[in-house]
């Protein structure tokens, strides 16, 4: 099993699988409740690969760029993904459907609103990371708490 390189976020969904942004090994692990052993392996087709197919510019929906989000819709169960990719492309989020398995593709992608150019890698990543945050948060997938976090919207 390739080690994660670096994690920019995780999450916990509602039976305690948490959930991991692998950003540069290029993937999303699922780690059940009380283990450190990933059971799922999502953008990539095993534990082993680190493939950057179409990260320059069309990537298919079984491959991710640069994740820096997961987090799971507890009404449905659906898993976004927010997938960065290289500056001067756009971030879009993919929607994975349960039941999930190792390599599985996206059943749809979002690209949300992305005007203009934001110089440097820091700055456009907190940028989009905020336009993506704000699109799920108009679709109430996303919330923030008192303390302008991220939270999950519960009905």
């Amino acid at each position: 099993m390739r080690y994660a390189k670096r994690i920019q976020l995780f999450s916990v969904d509602k039976t305690g699988n948490v959930w991991v942004a692998d950003t540069f090994n290029r993937r999303v692990l699922r780690f059940p409740s009380n283990s450190k052993k990933a059971d799922l392996v999502l953008g990539q087709d095993d534990f082993l690969s680190s493939d950057l197919e179409g990260c320059l510019d069309n990537a298919p929906l079984n491959r991710m760029c640069t994740p820096t989000l997961a987090r799971v819709y507890p009404e449905t169960g659906e898993l976004y993904v927010i997938d960065e990719r290289p500056p001067g492309f756009k971030a879009r989020i993919l929607v994975f459907k349960p039941p999930f398995k190792n390599g599985m593709s996206a059943h749809k992608v979002i690209i949300p609103k992305q005007n203009g150019e934001i110089e440097g890698w820091e700055k456009r990543s907190d940028y989009l990371r905020e336009l993506i945050k704000k699109d799920l948060v108009a679709k109430g997938l996303l919330g923030y708490n008192d303390s302008k976090e991220i939270k999950e919207v519960t009905a």
